[in-house]
């Protein structure tokens, strides 16, 4: 009888470990995704303000801001901006840019903003952020975690 309520526990013991540790792993990639979203929302900001920016947009695009083409980048699993991506990088899937291993894939949509944020000149951008992952799959295939803001130029 021992015998059978020891088989009877052990997979249902099992099976909630393996679900505890895919809660464990989807809470660190949240809390990472939530760093790497604020590092690209100051990158933005930086470009906006016509800064040095891994975005570095021509005067032309500053000019229609805040319309933002769809931009992709890639983030180490520390959250740095490992660069930009082109769209068939992106829909494709990469594992590494040049030597770093790539954690998330960053898509950047970018349109005027419904409301104005600024008091003044400044244009208001309601910018989302996918950030992805795993990023080696086809973009039709990953996870992904969305963030929306309002960005000023």
């Amino acid at each position: 009888m021992a015998i059978g309520m020891i088989s009877l526990i052990v997979p249902v013991f099992l099976t909630a470990l393996t679900v505890a540790a895919r809660t464990g792993e989807e809470a660190t990639k949240r809390s990472q995704a939530i760093l790497a979203a604020k590092v690209v929302f100051e990158e933005l900001e930086a470009a906006g303000a016509g800064f040095d920016s891994v975005f570095e947009m021509s005067e032309s695009e500053l000019d229609n801001w805040p319309t933002i083409a769809d931009q992709y980048l890639a983030l180490s699993e520390d959250g740095l901006l490992l660069g930009k991506l082109s769209t068939e990088q992106y829909e494709n899937g990469l594992i590494n840019f040049g030597s770093s291993p790539i954690f998330f894939m960053v898509k950047i949509v970018g349109r005027p903003a419904d409301f104005d944020t600024s008091g003044g000149d400044a244009r208001s951008a309601q910018v989302e952020l996918s950030l992805e992952y795993p990023a080696g799959a086809e973009s039709t295939r990953r996870e992904s975690i969305e963030f929306i803001s309002v960005v000023t130029k």
